[in-house]
């Protein structure tokens, strides 16, 4: 049986893809999207792997925590299911601290309960919902040895944290001055 050829352009013409192989036309084309070789760069020694997979699993722990607390009506002291005591800031100044109401948001960002968890603290349901994805892509740089999509520098984690950090205190600060 006689294999057919995939229809090419033209060697000569400017941004051509790879000639093929024999994998056929698919090949051909996923090289030309995917470089063949990771960039040295994006590769990862066995002690960033074991970080990135620690870090997969903290993620992992935080989802698992949060889904054994017992999320509060009052939208804050979810923690105090585990044990823990209540927010200092509550029981000495009488008012909520930065923070406060993020384990209640988690609690009810992995139930399902998404109203719930806006008004517990929404940047603690920003804080969820971005380590889901956050989670798999530390996985799956542990597993592959390679960073996707993006390679995290200092900067750029610091820079993450420093959003976090300013939604966190400006809807702490909406939070006072509307009373809630």
């Amino acid at each position: 049986m006689h294999e057919s050829s995939p229809i090419r352009p033209p060697a000569s013409e400017a941004g051509s893809p790879p000639q093929g192989n024999a994998q056929g036309d698919e090949g051909a084309i996923l090289a030309a999207v995917v470089p063949a070789s990771t960039p040295q760069a994006w590769k990862l020694r066995p002690a960033e792997r074991w970080a990135a997979a620690l870090g997969a699993a903290f993620i992992v722990v935080l989802f698992v925590v949060a889904r054994i607390i017992v999320p509060s009506e009052s939208g804050y002291g979810s923690h105090q299911s585990l044990g823990l005591p209540a927010c200092t800031s509550v029981t000495l100044l009488g008012m909520r601290c930065p923070t406060c109401g993020m384990s209640t948001a988690w609690a009810n960002f992995v139930r399902g309960r998404w109203a719930s968890a806006v008004h517990a603290n929404v940047t603690g349901l920003a804080l969820a919902i971005t380590a889901l994805p956050g989670g798999v892509w530390l996985f799956l740089a542990a597993v592959e040895g390679r960073w996707r999509l993006v390679k995290p520098s200092p900067k750029l984690v610091m820079a993450a944290q420093l959003v976090f950090i300013i939604a966190a205190l400006a809807e702490w600060i909406i939070r006072l001055w509307m009373g809630a």
